[in-house]
């Protein structure tokens, strides 16, 4: 009997069972960017999907490096998702992988569930206004005192 695909990242099998990841990227990762990098095999197809919120998955695309590596690299900037007067830190998609032994077979189904918090990079950087400022401080002022 055909298994469905088993996920594996670079460093060793994730497992069947718990079908889930959770990854970390920075808003500034540059599109093209690689976010996350797994093993999936056997496969004959592999794709994209959306979960909760239906669009997550279209900030990522899928690149296939071989018959074993799939690639997710990000497909579209991050930064404003983070900078909203909302800010949205997470997104969720899974990837659904399908295997057929051969044309007797059916197509086996698996799925990854993948969660990416992305990390706010603090590129605001503070704006102050009527400058420049003058200020005249004698010099036996005591410390900590304010006016």
């Amino acid at each position: 009997m055909l298994s469905a695909c088993i996920f594996q990242s670079r460093h060793g099998y994730d497992g069947e069972s718990d079908g889930v990841r959770f990854i970390r990227v920075r808003e500034d990762l540059p599109v093209g960017g690689e976010v996350l990098m797994l093993r999936a095999f056997p496969r004959n197809s592999v794709q994209l999907k959306g979960m909760e919120r239906l669009l997550d998955h279209t900030y990522f695309r899928l690149r296939e490096i071989n018959s074993t590596f799939i690639q997710i690299v990000l497909n579209k900037s991050l930064e404003d998702l983070v900078d909203r007067d909302v800010p949205q830190n997470l997104l969720k998609f899974k990837i659904q992988c399908s295997s057929v032994a051969n044309a007797r077979s059916d197509e086996v189904t698996s799925h990854l569930a993948v969660t990416v918090y992305v990390e706010d990079v603090n590129d605001h950087y503070p704006q102050f206004l009527n400058l420049p400022y003058a200020v005249t401080v004698d010099e036996t002022t005591p410390i900590g005192l304010s006016k």
